[in-house]
Order: C-alpha cells, then structure tokens, then sequence
C-alpha cells in the first residue's frame, strides 16, 4: 500500500470558526461610578468619588466592544454582554438592568 497515496486524498480541514469572547463585568465603580456614597458609615457600590455618583467611565463601552469583538469578522455579532455582581439578591427588583436601562442602551450604541 502507498501510504502517501492515501494521505493526498484527505478532506480539507474544516473552516474554522472564530471563536467569540464573553465579556463580564460588574457595574459600580467598573461601568458607572458609585461616587463613593455611604449608607450608616458603609460604601454603597463602590468608594469612588472622582466622578458623580451614576456617571460612566469615559470609553468603559468601547472598550468591552473592542474585547468582544477582538478577531471576529465583521458578520459575527459578539456574544452579549454578562453582568456579574455583589448586589444584594433582595434588591435584584430595584437593581435589574432591564434593555431599555441606560447602561443596556449605550452598550448597544457602541456596537
């Protein structure tokens, strides 16, 4: 048997598939700041106080797109964006990020 024969006859290897990148991240003092507010002597969010308390970071949202977006063609959508947080589980009605929350709406923006 011609075993280099053979070998000239293997498929082709498959297109690759780009593989996508999942940003995550936490939302005081990382998107927006907490202006470092205190609650009864403790931090609520976060102890930044460079910027007003709910103003976001200047470039945070390009930034995530340029990581989730990082070697994929243009016709590949990311995968979205993930939210890992501290925030109390009881206060999750009052903290949801719902897709017409600001923060949803500038990532969305930005690409």
């Amino acid at each position: 048997t011609d075993k280099q024969g053979i070998e000239s006859f293997k498929e082709p290897p498959a297109p690759s598939i780009p593989e996508r990148i999942q940003v995550i991240t936490d939302i005081d003092d990382t998107v927006k700041s907490s202006g470092g507010l205190r609650v009864a002597g403790q931090y609520l969010g976060g102890i930044d106080s460079q910027y007003k308390r709910g103003e976001c970071y200047p470039g945070v949202f390009q930034f995530a797109l340029e990581i989730a977006t990082s070697g994929l063609p243009e016709d590949v959508e990311p995968l979205p964006m993930a939210v890992l947080t501290a925030r109390a589980r009881e206060l999750k009605f009052a903290l949801a990020l719902e897709e017409h929350h600001p923060i949803c709406r500038k990532y969305r923006y930005c690409g």
